[in-house]
């Protein structure tokens, strides 16, 4: 998974797609578990020092260059540090970018008031011992719809599809690209830009559906690292396909291994389209919540008892939480 190499690095470099530089950067992670950049935030290169280390053991250094070499090729000016940024908080990459829609009904897991807690960006686990599929059904309903009616969201009477591909073939890494294509080329043809993601670092919880325009930025930096990710499918890769009405909604990547009982969450897109505002008839809200239930169910069928992931928005830890995911410290 060299997503996780490549994000850290981003951050530590500011945004430096030279790939000379990125091969020297890794160089020097491997011969002196340093980054070498001058000035660099400790914990961020600590997250590259182990990532280099841990996907070195799991892939050749070629196949690390390669998929930087393809992020590179991309744009790079499809992606902004300013859209990582939120204060002083080291971000992780792994960010989930929902269509968000009221929080899931349900208890959050936890100790008792860990649901009324502000929600924290970094690293989330949900423990799935014990946890059957009836349970988890009973505790978070099925999300539905909602759709947008005047200055409103609506429930819909149209129900969202969903299609989990466990170790995907070429046929359907080939269809999300094309999804993903075509939702860095709607924000690419937007009027949006970087300084839309100014404003307060933390969003309440009662303004989560809020703020969407900056939240469509993250989405458009997050496409290019998720169709360089496709370029290295492997067996443990599963991919979640949500539609409303045919049309493509959002998408989920996640690892699962059988071996260790474990699936990780890498990335969880939404249609930009959903989110753009001002609002288009053809916007949804629930998609993204959806998507990761769904994952969620498919683990749970699959014996799986942890879920690792992370969030770099307060949006994402929000939801994370209400499926029961918790704070890697909590």
């Amino acid at each position: 998974m060299v997503e996780s190499v490549i994000v850290p690095y981003l951050l530590l470099s500011n945004f430096n797609f030279n790939t000379a530089y990125f091969s020297q950067i890794i160089d020097n992670v491997l011969t002196t578990g340093a980054s070498g950049i001058a000035g660099a935030n400790v914990q961020t290169e600590q997250a590259l020092v182990d990532a280099v280390f841990q996907t070195h053991l799991e892939a050749q250094r070629s196949t690390i260059d390669q998929a930087f070499r393809f992020v590179s090729q991309l744009n790079a000016s499809t992606v902004s540090l300013a859209d990582f940024s939120s204060g002083e908080d080291v971000l992780f990459p792994l960010d989930p970018i929902a269509g968000i829609s009221p929080p899931v009904a349900g208890p959050a897991a936890g100790p008792s008031g860990l649901a009324d807690a502000p929600p924290r960006i970094g690293r989330y686990e949900l423990d799935l011992v014990g946890m059957t599929l009836d349970t988890f059904r009973q505790r978070y309903p099925d999300i539905r719809p909602r759709i947008r009616s005047g200055d409103q969201w609506i429930a819909s009477t149209e129900p969202f599809a969903v299609e989990i591909h466990r170790n995907p073939d070429p046929s359907v890494i080939k269809t999300v690209e094309e999804i993903l294509q075509q939702w860095q080329q709607s924000v690419s043809l937007s009027s949006i830009s970087d300084n839309d993601t100014d404003g307060p670092a933390s969003i309440p919880a009662a303004a989560a559906t809020q703020n969407d325009n900056s939240m469509v930025l993250h989405s458009r930096d997050l496409i290019a690292m998720a169709l360089a990710e496709l370029q290295l499918p492997n067996a443990n890769m599963v991919i979640v396909i949500v539609r409303y009405v045919n049309r493509p909604a959002s998408l989920l990547i996640g690892y699962v291994s059988e071996r260790l009982h474990e699936a990780s969450v890498i990335y969880a897109l939404t249609n930009p389209d959903n989110i753009l505002m001002p609002y288009s008839r053809t916007a949804i809200r629930g998609s993204g919540q959806y998507a990761l239930q769904q994952y969620i169910i498919h683990c749970i069928q699959r014996n799986m008892q942890l879920i690792r992931t992370n969030a770099i928005t307060n949006v994402s830890a929000l939801i994370k939480r209400r499926f029961g995911f918790l704070f890697e410290d909590d």
